[in-house]
This record gives C-alpha cells, sequence and structure tokens, in this order.
C-alpha cells in the first residue's frame, strides 16, 4: 500500500522537503522505510508562529533603550 501512495510521492524530487502528514502512522511508515521525517502540519504553523514572533522582538541593544526612554516620559 505505501509503494502505491507515498512511495512515489516521496520519490519525486519536485517534493522533496515539501510533504506534510497528519497521521502518526503515515509519519512512521514514512520514516521506517524513506528515512524521512515528515512533519505534521501543526508542527509547521507552530515553526512559523514562532519564526514570526521571534522577527518582532526588539534587538537587545534596542530594548535597554526603550526601557530608558519610556522611564524618561514619566
Amino acid at each position: 500500500i505505501y509503494g502505491l501512495s507515498w512511495g512515489p510521492i516521496l520519490a519525486d524530487p519536485r517534493h522533496a522537503g515539501r510533504t506534510l502528514a497528519t497521521g502518526y502512522s503515515c509519519r512512521c511508515q514514512v520514516a521506517l522505510i524513506d528515512g524521512l521525517q515528515l512533519m505534521h502540519p501543526v508542527q509547521l504553523l507552530l515553526r512559523v508562529v514562532k519564526r514570526e514572533s521571534a522577527a518582532h522582538l526588539p534587538h537587545p541593544d534596542n530594548a535597554s533603550l526603550q526601557e530608558r526612554e519610556h522611564h524618561e516620559e514619566y
């Protein structure tokens, strides 16, 4: 069954690094048979959210400057 479903998809280089799987058993079969680690879609979303939130954090040098400016206003 794997050879009829996941096998050809994962063998196609166009899908390399672009395939996700919601099912635990599907991810396990891919790991056991092809040695690949597929992420669950929620794992990918979490990675993107973390990356986006980290990109909006102030730089450590700027944080102390912003704190000083905030305190000087009062």
